[in-house]
């Protein structure tokens, strides 16, 4: 087989900018996209789509968790040098700068590359206030090590988010996180073989219930382009799967759900408008 054309670039900007538009329909303004370096992201393309759907989009810096051969041997120092540019100077050679740093982790113990990764995290985020967000698994509870690696390097916990925990309805572990004055990201609706669009939207009721509405943004972690699977099997997956999974979702059939079960506009526009803003403020 081969690769000479690992991308359909034209394809891809067509369906991303079609999907944005669809969701301009039920207000949506702005998204982040935290695709990082090491996991295809292209300032280029993440600028035209934005032009030509007239959504803001901010990108993001920052290493995805996995172990590339160069981070066994740079020191913190060396890797957020090499990260600061893209804060205060732009992407790529563009002027577009990075609003948000990523990180992640996987496995359920943390590993000493992956400690680093998160350790250079947390020093971009002092040497430039951006905020942090993350992917964690809420399966293994992975998010209550991440979060206690950044914060003891520093970080501050309002501009911390620990991303992926809508993958549970365990309110004990999510409490746990929510206790430390971080944000949760309740950020995969439309996911449904992970986690059932009820399930999800009950345990964000019932957070928000227990006074917890200022500590969490929603997301659907959509992409409009992935190549984790091959290009003929992922459409047929993604309509057996995850048949709601799109960019409006959440405001198409999660608000309606958390209105008809008492979450008032108050706090639907505190977790939609207000912790976002606070976020990037």
């Amino acid at each position: 087989m081969a690769f000479n054309k690992w991308i359909e670039r034209d394809a891809i900007v067509s369906k991303a900018v079609e999907s944005l538009l669809q969701a301009k329909k039920f207000g949506l303004k702005t998204i982040v996209d935290a695709t990082p370096i090491n996991m295809g992201r292209d300032i280029d393309i993440i600028c035209e789509v934005a032009e030509k759907s007239g959504v803001q989009i901010i990108a993001s810096t920052g290493l995805y968790s996995v172990d590339e051969p160069f981070l066994f041997g740079w020191d913190l120092d060396r890797i957020v040098e090499q990260l600061i540019p893209e804060v205060t100077e732009g992407i790529q050679g563009t002027n577009i700068k990075a609003g948000i740093i990523k990180c992640a982790t996987d496995a359920p113990e943390i590993s000493e590359t992956n400690k680093k990764l998160l350790q250079s995290a947390a020093l971009l985020h002092k040497r430039t206030g951006l905020p942090i967000t993350t992917h964690s698994s809420s399966v293994n509870k992975n998010g209550l090590s991440q979060q206690k690696i950044l914060l003891d390097e520093g970080v501050e916990p309002r501009k911390l988010i620990i991303g992926h925990c809508g993958e549970t309805t365990d309110l004990k572990y999510l409490e746990s996180l929510l206790k430390k004055d971080c944000l949760i990201g309740l950020d995969r609706f439309g996911l449904d073989m992970m986690c059932p669009m009820k399930n999800r939207a009950d345990t964000l009721i019932n957070l928000c219930l227990k006074g917890y509405e200022k500590q969490i943004v929603l997301s659907h972690d959509y992409n409009s382009y992935i190549d984790w699977w091959p290009p003929d099997i992922l459409p047929g997956f993604i309509q057996i799967n995850a048949p709601k999974w799109s960019y409006h979702h959440i405001m198409e059939d999660v608000i309606p759900y958390l209105k008809n079960k008492g979450i008032s506009n108050k706090q639907i526009s505190t977790i939609m408008i207000d912790n976002p803003r606070r976020i990037f403020s």
